[in-house]
C-alpha cells in the first residue's frame, strides 16, 4: 500500500507541475497584434501653422503636424509651457526648439518658443498653451481647438 501510495503521489505532483507549467505558459507575453502598442502613425505631409491664431478650430487627420511659434520676452523669467492635452494619445512631440534665451541680442530682446506636434490619433481636444513664470498665474494663454477624424 506504501508503494502505491507514492506512486500514486508522484504521478499526482507531476500532473499538478505540468498543469502548473502549462498555465503559466498561458500567461506569457501576447503576440504583438494583441498588446495595445502606441505604434506611431506614417506623417502625411502637411504642416498646418496654428501659430497667432488662438481661439480657432483646426480639423487634422492623423499624421498631420502642427507647427506653433510662441513668443516671448528674453529677461521676463517665463516661459511657454503646454497646460492640456495634459493626458491621452493624442500628440506626439517631433521637435521643440526655443530661440533667443542665450543671447538676447538674435532676436531683439525676444524669445521664440516653436512646437512640432504629430497628431497620432483620432479625437477632439483643446491645445492650451499658458505664458508664465514658474509658480505664478498665466499672463497670456493660446488655446485652439483640435478635431482628429
Amino acid at each position: 500500500m506504501n508503494k502505491n501510495f507514492k506512486k500514486i503521489f508522484l504521478i499526482l505532483s507531476i500532473f499538478i507541475l505540468v498543469i502548473f507549467i502549462s498555465a503559466c505558459q498561458k500567461s506569457a507575453l501576447a503576440p504583438i497584434a494583441e498588446t495595445n502598442l502606441n505604434l506611431s502613425v506614417a506623417e502625411t505631409g502637411n504642416v498646418i501653422d496654428v501659430s497667432e491664431k488662438t481661439g480657432e478650430t483646426f480639423n487634422v487627420v492623423p499624421g498631420d503636424v502642427v507647427y506653433l511659434k510662441l513668443v516671448g520676452q528674453s529677461k521676463s523669467g517665463k516661459q511657454w509651457t503646454v497646460v492640456s492635452p495634459a493626458q491621452g494619445d493624442y500628440l506626439s512631440l517631433k521637435e521643440q526648439k526655443v530661440t533667443g534665451l542665450d543671447d538676447v541680442k538674435i532676436l531683439d530682446g525676444k524669445t521664440n518658443f516653436e512646437w512640432w506636434l504629430k497628431i497620432e490619433n483620432k479625437g477632439e481636444f483643446d491645445l492650451q498653451f499658458d505664458y508664465v513664470k514658474p509658480g505664478k498665474k498665466a499672463e497670456q494663454t493660446f488655446k485652439i481647438k483640435v478635431i482628429s477624424q
